[in-house]
């Protein structure tokens, strides 16, 4: 199988629960696939804004390797949601960058108000998305562009994955797997998770 790069760009109040779901999916497939004598699946690299380490919204501390600019080149880049995000849509040297590194990616996702910041970077323009639904009426600012759904799970549209939260980012995630690499990977991987619904209630736009 193909190797892959992953990043996830955290920051502090990060929901943790918006990137650890996902996250264990990639780690779990990785794990099944060198259990297959396929070792070269993919790296996941978690990042910050500053390079240092961040705080949750619990308190918990998360060790990062580096910053987004000095990340490898990446071939899908993870953005979580949490009430820190706020604190970064603003951040023009880093909305650059987000937008730079996203054009050489294969697919950009987020979770919950992640897709704040994709769209702060211009991202998501003439885009249907998924955010929380409990921020869904706050995506008006200015400068924010694409159209958030009600009632949907998760939405794919070109190579821009959104979702509303940790468990649809979960599922995203299971999807993506297949995408990247293969379906039978993504059932085993669901299957290792004990997670109980299908790999995919996927809006295609």
């Amino acid at each position: 199988m193909v190797s892959h790069t992953i990043g996830f760009l955290l920051y502090d109040d990060v929901e943790e629960q918006d990137f650890i779901g996902p996250l264990e999916v990639f780690n779990t497939a990785c794990d099944i696939a060198k259990k297959n004598s396929d070792p070269t699946l993919g790296r996941m690299m978690l990042m910050s804004v500053s390079g240092a380490d961040i705080t949750t919204t619990s308190g918990m501390s998360v060790s990062v390797e580096c910053t987004l600019a000095h990340a490898p080149r990446l071939d899908v880049l993870f953005i979580p949601g949490g009430p820190g995000i706020c604190s970064t849509i603003h951040n023009i040297e880093l909305l650059q960058e987000i937008a730079g590194i996203a054009s050489e990616c294969l697919w950009i996702a987020s979770t919950g108000t992640g897709v704040f910041l994709l769209s702060a970077a211009g991202l998501t323009g003439n885009k249907k998305l998924a955010t929380h639904r409990s921020a869904r009426h706050e995506f008006t600012e200015p400068g924010l562009t694409g159209e958030c759904i009600a009632q949907t799970h998760y939405i794919r549209d070109s190579n821009l994955l959104t979702s509303i939260g940790a468990t649809a980012g979960i599922d995203m995630c299971l999807w993506l797997t297949g995408q990247l690499y293969s379906i039978p990977l993504a059932l085993a991987a669901q299957r290792a998770l004990n997670h109980q619904r299908l790999p995919g209630i996927l809006a295609f736009v």
